[in-house]
């Protein structure tokens, strides 16, 4: 199956795939885990500015910062994610750039203060990596930030997820290598973490990589 088989499926079939609790659209960083928290305070440091959501998901991510005051540009591979974005973008009064694109292909043409790849580069093989990534450093602006999540090696991909292919890093691997001299804002390395959001699935663990980081030059 590929990629967007696999989220078009996923979407279609689940309301909220992702962010099933109420908190999904709060800008208020006391009902977020530590790493949205730092992300929504981070970017009240910021202000305002342009946001890029690659691999946006349903766009809850988009729609809080789009509420703070950003213009957010979304990402995302899946057609029924599109229209979900939108729908939800609508619902909460809010405009959201939405591009219906790989990634891969998107063309970057605007600097900015937030890029946020979240569950998104352990799709792409090592060569991929290095391209998006260099893409987004280039891309960012001095004083912006990067927000990163991916699946890390700690351990096993459970069996549910290898219906497509999955390329986790290494904790201290290629992904973080980009950002030795920016100012890590948050990182942290989640191991064993037990998912409780895909339903559909049955019971497994994930380890992760997650940091912010601002650059400085």
């Amino acid at each position: 199956m590929n990629i967007k088989d696999f989220f078009d499926n996923n979407y279609k079939n689940n309301e909220h795939y992702w962010w099933k609790n109420e908190n999904r659209f709060s800008t208020d960083e006391t009902e977020h885990t530590p790493y949205y928290s730092t992300i929504l305070r981070s970017a009240k440091d910021i202000g305002t500015g342009r946001v890029l959501d690659l691999g946006a998901g349903e766009g809850a991510d988009s729609i809080r910062l789009a509420k703070l005051g950003f213009i957010v540009d979304s990402v995302e591979i899946s057609d029924i994610a599109v229209q979900k974005i939108k729908s939800l973008a609508e619902v909460n009064h809010v405009n959201i750039n939405v591009f219906c694109s790989d990634i891969n292909s998107f063309d970057f043409v605007y600097e900015y203060d937030i890029i946020m790849i979240n569950g998104v580069l352990h799709y792409l093989d090592k060569a991929s990596k290095i391209d998006i990534l260099t893409k987004v450093v280039s891309h960012t602006k001095i004083g912006g930030i990067n927000c990163i999540s991916l699946f890390s090696t700690a351990t096993p991909i459970p069996e549910c997820h290898q219906v497509v292919s999955v390329y986790p890093d290494d904790e201290h691997g290629l992904v973080e290598s980009f950002f030795s001299d920016w100012t890590m804002l948050f990182k942290s390395y989640e191991r064993n973490k037990q998912e409780i959001s895909h339903t559909e699935m049955p019971p497994h663990v994930h380890s992760f990589i997650k940091f912010i980081a601002r650059r400085n030059k």
